[in-house]
């Protein structure tokens, strides 16, 4: 079987099983300006990849790795550890939708935001996922993916929309923008510190909107500003939010 693919889209549609029993790694390379997918698209569709260990995004600017499975279709990757780099989106969608990636422990984007998300039924499992960095995370009644167990959210966003996220376990968020509305609830209670940093010149919010929203920080200590010149924090609530 295939030992590498690296600059490859992999596709399995209309019930199509595909296993690349010798692949440990994967990389998209920086020389190419296209779009890669890794996708399953379909009821009975699978791509599994057994001995993957590492795989990084895309390198170039403004284009990125897409792993998505939609309408039924499965993508496996067991021992899957570490995203190092560069630009993806893990996505499933539809019921019986499902990215297993259970040993996925840490996850860095780079260039620009990761994404991480599910819809109309779709899971990703990411049990053992415990810090990320650069990545969105948007969580809603869709939302079907493990969160209690990060510790680390470092330059992420994290959009919380009308329900009580399992963020409990986070410890360090530095860098990181919180956006609750519509009734959504964030509590971080081993969160002692905050610092928005100054690495590049992003704008970071943390913001809370509407009735029943609320961010609770009950052991903060001490948070820091944004350190880039002319960038700033914006903390803020409006229409009944509540930050405290």
């Amino acid at each position: 079987g295939a030992t590498t693919a690296n600059g490859t889209s992999i596709l399995a549609v209309n019930g199509a099983r595909m296993t690349l029993a010798g692949l440990t790694s994967y990389a998209t390379g920086s020389t190419t300006p296209d779009e890669f997918r890794w996708e399953a698209i379909g009821a009975g569709s699978r791509l599994d990849l057994p001995a993957l260990t590492q795989m990084s995004g895309h390198q170039w600017a403004g284009y990125t790795l897409t792993v998505s499975a939609s309408t039924g279709g499965v993508i496996s990757a067991p021992v899957l550890t570490t995203i190092p780099n560069g630009q993806m989106t893990i996505r499933a969608a539809g019921a019986g939708s499902l990215v297993d990636l259970p040993s996925l422990a840490s996850w860095t984007a780079t260039i620009r935001q990761g994404l991480l998300e599910t819809t109309t039924g779709g899971r990703v499992r990411v049990s053992a996922l415990t810090s990320l960095t650069n990545v969105r995370l948007p969580l809603s009644a869709e939302s079907s993916f493990e969160t209690t167990q990060i510790q680390r959210l470092i330059r992420c966003s994290v959009v919380v929309n009308g329900i009580t996220a399992g963020l409990s376990g986070v410890i360090q968020a530095d860098g990181s923008a919180f956006d609750v509305r519509t009734g959504g609830v964030v509590s971080l209670p081993l969160l002692a510190t905050y610092d928005a940093g100054g690495g590049d010149p992003a704008y970071y919010a943390w913001q809370v909107t509407g009735v029943g929203s609320r961010l609770d920080l009950p052991a903060l200590t001490q948070m820091s500003g944004h350190q880039w010149a002319g960038y700033t924090l914006p903390v803020s609530t409006s229409t009944g939010g509540v930050l405290s």
